[in-house]
């Protein structure tokens, strides 16, 4: 597996399994790959929202 797919896969676990270390800077990425990185980031920024709409609405 190639650098940039290594870090897109683990950015892609990260936000599932460990959202607070989701970390990934898209200018980084080669600019094949950066809309990608930022369609990534946006899948994080809404498993964040459902996580803590799932908190709340567990707590009542």
């Amino acid at each position: 597996m190639d650098k940039t797919a290594q870090i897109l896969f683990q950015y892609l676990k990260d936000i599932l399994y460990r959202p607070g270390a989701a970390q990934l800077d898209p200018e980084a990425l080669p600019e094949d790959f950066r809309k990608l990185g930022m369609g990534l980031q946006l899948l994080g920024h809404w498993v964040a929202e459902y996580n803590d709409f799932a908190k709340a609405i567990a707590r009542g």
